[in-house]
C-alpha cells in the first residue's frame, strides 16, 4: 500500500490506544468486515489443522484472529507493503503465533509457500485497490487445493458515500466497489460462488460516516474516545443488510473441479 493508504490506516492511532484493550482493533469497520470471515470459519469449516493463505494481508489482523481461534491452523500472509508485514511480524511474535508467516511480496508465490497446498486464500477488501485484479486473482488461484476456496470482501458502491470520498481516496481504493454481479463476472467461470452476504448496513454504516468523517476531527482527547466507544456500540446492531442498504459485501467462491 502507498504512503497515503499507511497513514489512514493508523491515523488518530496513539489517541485511542488507552481502550484497545476493551473493544480490540481501533479500526471500526474492521469489525464489521471480520464477522463473514470469523463465521464461516465456525459454520462451515470445523477442520483444525486447516491451511490458508492470505493476499494482501496489511498488519495482519484477520490471520491473527483466525489463528487465536484455531491453534493447528497454517498461515502464510502476503503485502507490497514492509511497513504493515513489520509491523504483522509483532502482532503475531506478541500473541506468541511464531509460526505464522508475513512476508513482503507483490505476487502470491513466494518462498515458504507451496502452490496447490491451501485450503483457502483470503481476499479481504484488496480487490478495490488493485488496477489489474484478474492478474492477482490468477497469481493467487495457483496457491489454492484442488476444490479451494476464495473468501473475499470488497466494499459495495455504498461505500463512498458512507465513509466519504476524501477517505475511500486516501486508502487506495481504485474503483468505487462491487455489486455482486461484477464480482461473478471477475472470478469467471473457474470458480462457483458458494454463498454471500452483505453487511456494514444503516445502523453500521451512520456509525462509519461519523468515525472516519467526524471523529479524527475532533481535538479533546477525551471526548474523542467517548466518541469512539460509543460509536463501537454499533458492532451489536449490524441489521436491516441488503444490496442497497450495505457497504460491504462478503461471498465465498469454489474453484470448479
Amino acid at each position: 500500500m502507498n504512503e497515503a493508504s499507511r497513514e489512514a490506516a493508523s491515523e488518530g492511532k496513539g489517541k485511542w490506544d488507552v481502550v484497545t484493550r476493551y473493544i480490540g482493533a481501533i479500526d471500526l469497520h474492521y469489525h464489521f468486515r471480520t464477522k463473514p470471515l470469523v463465521r464461516f470459519f465456525e459454520r462451515d469449516d470445523q477442520n483444525a489443522d486447516v491451511r490458508v493463505f492470505e493476499f494482501g494481508c496489511g498488519i495482519g489482523d484477520n490471520l491473527i484472529e483466525l489463528r487465536s481461534r484455531r491453534p493447528a491452523m497454517v498461515g502464510v500472509g502476503v503485502d507490497i507493503d514492509q511497513a504493515f508485514i513489520d509491523q504483522a511480524q509483532r502482532s503475531g511474535l506478541r500473541e506468541g503465533f511464531s509460526d505464522l508467516q508475513f512476508i513482503c511480496a507483490s505476487r502470491a508465490q513466494v518462498s515458504g509457500a507451496e502452490p496447490g497446498s491451501f485450503d483457502y486464500v483470503m481476499l479481504i477488501d484488496v480487490l478495490e485497490h488493485l488496477n489489474q485484479p484478474l492478474q492477482a486473482l490468477d497469481d493467487v488461484t495457483t496457491m489454492l487445493k484442488p476444490r479451494g476456496s476464495l473468501l473475499i470482501s470488497v466494499p459495495t458502491h455504498r461505500y463512498p458515500q458512507v465513509f466519504g470520498r476524501d477517505y475511500h481516496e486516501a486508502v487506495g481504493h481504485v474503483r468505487d466497489g462491487f455489486n455482486l454481479h461484477e464480482l461473478d463476472e471477475l472470478l469467471g467461470s473457474s470458480y462457483e460462488r458458494v454463498q454471500h452476504s452483505y453487511n456494514t448496513g444503516p445502523i453500521a454504516s451512520a456509525a462509519c460516516t461519523c468515525f472516519y468523517r467526524f471523529v479524527p476531527k475532533i481535538r479533546s482527547r477525551k471526548l474523542a474516545i467517548v466518541s469512539m466507544i460509543f460509536l463501537h456500540l454499533s458492532r451489536l446492531f449490524d441489521v436491516f443488510n441488503s444490496e442497497s442498504r450495505s457497504a460491504s459485501l462478503w461471498a465465498v467462491y469454489r474453484l470448479k473441479s
